[in-house]
């Protein structure tokens, strides 16, 4: 083998080698860039899952309460009910329901209002509950423990 010969050979092994490092870096730099836009976007999509299920909550429990209320006193009903993960506390107050849950770090307050007066508490664990709801005297008792 002549000494041109090893030359080239040389060369040719050293382009592939640099080839090949050049593409490791650009893998890496892409994954570098991609990561923190996946991890940005799957905790958004996870925070707004929590929000849309609060609401989902307190809107279910109000439309229970609107129609008992209809129904008159006496009238009852079981309803399941999803509580995400995150929240702090559930009031129940005169017409109005708050689920107050931490969403994006922060603490925020979802709630609605019904026609009825409503009285009575829930848990805060996150899961799927079964709640009694019954229209005593046109006040809509709500409880988590029946």
């Amino acid at each position: 083998m002549s000494a041109q010969t090893k030359l080239k050979v040389q060369f040719q092994f050293r382009t592939k080698a640099q080839v090949a490092i050049e593409y490791i870096l650009l893998i890496g730099l892409i994954v570098a860039v991609i990561i923190p836009i996946f991890y940005y976007s799957l905790s958004t999509i996870t925070q707004n899952i929590k929000m849309n299920r609060a609401y989902a909550m307190v809107n279910k429990i109000v439309e229970t309460a609107d129609m008992l209320y209809a129904l008159g006193p006496g009238s009852q009903e079981v309803i399941v009910i999803e509580i995400p993960g995150g929240v702090k506390n559930i009031t129940i107050q005169g017409k109005e329901i708050n689920a107050r849950l931490m969403i994006f770090s922060n603490v925020s307050d979802i709630n609605a209002i019904s026609k009825a007066n409503m009285s009575g508490t829930l848990v805060t664990k996150a899961g799927s509950w079964h709640i009694l709801m019954k229209n005593e005297d046109n006040t809509i008792k709500i409880s988590s423990k029946y």
